[in-house]
């Protein structure tokens, strides 16, 4: 497991509207040399409970243990839903 930092921002454009923006970085060497994500979207409230969320999303780890080697970036669209309880 690796140790993450990371931040979660929103910004209510209306009762229904709202921007976010959430970071996270880990890893500092202890399971992933160095992992990160970025992502930035919008989001719409259908009602107390549900709402959809689309944006994009980046992705990077880097990780090295016993001569396995993974050098990752992703990214990409991204659609969600979400239960609000």
């Amino acid at each position: 497991m690796d140790p993450v930092i990371g931040a979660d921002m929103r910004y209510d454009l209306s009762r229904r509207w709202s921007l976010e923006a959430k970071g996270t970085v880990g890893g500092f060497g202890v399971a992933s040399d160095i992992a990160w994500e970025a992502f930035c979207g919008a989001s719409y409230r259908f009602n107390d409970c549900c709402s959809l969320t689309f944006g994009y999303r980046y992705l990077h780890e880097e990780y090295s243990r016993g001569g396995f080697a993974l050098n990752l970036d992703t990214h990409g669209f991204l659609l969600g839903v979400g239960f609000h309880f």
